[in-house]
């Protein structure tokens, strides 16, 4: 008898194409009791879905995690915030909207709890405009100086950070937080950050307390 040792996890994201959605298969994950189920949609949609395929395909997880070009190709153009509601009104649960350099707005629909969160390598120009933080030295922090390399997988890191986030905390912006520092260390690296892990912890730490007070609460009325 074969055992499928994966559908024992309490965490899965999956990533989908819109017009291979494979519904059913999320929809198993769900079942086998998994305490987040994830997915975010590798690309825009090519196809004119119905507004029931839509929502079948955002109900299936308990996280759905698109960009911003990937939303607006299921939902719509419009704003962030439009494009949240919508997503919300087909059955979103946690929606973690992505928008590359602007950062992520993440929300929750049961509370209607939103934040905007700015990505970290924008941070530079934000902390010279932040009136509740003094004046940051860089030079303390040699993560600062780190260019950005390439920014394949982001999204993938962004989702997995946020995902494992949502699962250990349930805290929204906790879950934001470390989605955005995993992606921060991703995009200064071609592939993935060489290991161990555990070198990257202490300034991992170190960016999410940098970041943290320049997320800002949002209201969707």
């Amino acid at each position: 008898m074969k055992i499928f040792c994966f559908r024992k996890a309490k965490v899965y994201h999956v990533g989908v194409h819109p017009s291979a959605r494979d519904v059913p298969f999320i929809n198993s994950l769900r079942a086998t009791g998994a305490e987040v189920v994830s997915i975010e949609t590798y690309t825009h949609s090519e196809d004119i879905l119905t507004r029931s395929e839509i929502g079948a395909l955002i109900s299936s997880a308990h996280v759905f995690s698109p960009n911003e070009k990937e939303a607006m190709s299921l939902v719509g153009p419009g704003t962030a915030v439009e494009v949240i509601k919508r997503i919300v009104e087909l059955g979103g649960e946690v929606v973690c909207l992505r928008r590359g350099p602007d950062g992520c707005i993440v929300h929750r629909a049961d509370s209607g709890e939103t934040w905007e969160i700015p990505a970290f390598h924008t941070i530079k120009v934000l902390a010279n405009k932040h009136t509740n933080s003094t004046e940051h030295d860089k030079s303390d922090d040699p993560f600062f100086d780190r260019p950005i390399v390439d920014p394949t997988g982001c999204g993938n890191t962004f989702c997995g950070g946020f995902a494992v986030g949502w699962w250990q905390t349930r805290n929204l912006l906790t879950a934001g937080l470390w989605g955005t520092i995993a992606a921060s260390l991703m995009i200064e690296h071609e592939g993935v950050p060489p290991p161990p892990i555990q070198k990257w912890r202490s300034e991992l730490q170190a960016r999410l307390r940098f970041l943290q007070p320049f997320a800002r609460r949002v209201d969707l009325d």
